[in-house]
């Protein structure tokens, strides 16, 4: 049975090739890409629509789990330490300390022109 088959669960989806599986991982794998450099830039939407992303997700992982428990040790420890990973780092930008990363860029850096050796700070 296909991904797609065992999540849907109707006889049309029974069979996706390899082509479009690699194309839903592609495009998974770069949104995530664009949100993690988006919460590299401090933006604080960006780690809540990955919140939410994971959220949704974990209903679908939990039975994809189920599924490959049966079938392969190797990708079940991989599968988990993944979703260990990826739960420990949402864990920390939701931290105390990581609010002052995601609060406006003129709140977070010191002003130049508070800094008297600076040479722009001079007119």
């Amino acid at each position: 049975m296909s991904v797609l088959g065992f999540f849907v669960g109707g006889p049309a989806f029974a069979e996706v090739s390899v082509f479009n599986l690699f194309l839903v991982f592609m495009f998974t794998w770069l949104i995530s890409l664009w949100l993690v450099t988006k919460v590299d830039k401090g933006c604080n939407w960006a780690r809540i629509i990955y919140l939410i992303l994971f959220l949704f997700g974990i209903p679908f992982y939990i039975r994809s789990i189920l599924h490959i428990f049966s079938h392969s040790l190797i990708s079940d420890i991989l599968s988990l330490t993944r979703m260990i990973f990826e739960m420990i780092a949402l864990i920390m930008l939701f931290t105390p300390n990581a609010r002052p990363w995601f609060r406006s860029t003129a709140a977070v850096l010191p002003k130049v022109r508070d800094n008297p050796t600076d040479v722009r700070s001079n007119p």
